[in-house]
């Protein structure tokens, strides 16, 4: 009860803050794309990684202002990168890149 008390109290400030941020708050800031955005962040820095979601984040923001100098439609191109994603790097692209060096210091001591 604790922890959900402090989760949700933490999940309304972050929520005034943004807010604020913005200078308003609109419905348009409830359609399930913004809170899919943390999600889809986790997925593609991945999430057994400390750094993944921050990492995530990066290539998520990048991707979103690349793509949207292209076009509008920007949501059906990230969709289509993040497919490819979850099929060859389960582990995220972050977390698949820990494996990897990880598996070449193994190889390295043998």
């Amino acid at each position: 009860l604790t922890a959900f008390t402090i989760a949700g109290g933490l999940a309304g400030l972050s929520g005034a803050l943004f807010c604020l941020f913005n200078s308003m708050a609109t419905p348009d800031f409830m359609h399930w794309s913004y809170s899919a955005r943390p999600i889809l962040m986790t997925i593609l820095g991945g999430s057994g990684v400390f750094l993944g979601p921050a990492f995530g984040a990066a290539v998520f923001f990048l991707l979103e202002q690349v793509i949207t100098h292209i076009t509008d439609n920007w949501m059906i191109f990230l969709g289509a990168i993040l497919i490819p994603v979850v099929i060859f790097f389960p582990q995220g692209i972050l977390g698949t890149i820990v494996k990897y060096f990880d598996r070449e210091q193994e190889t390295d001591r043998q």
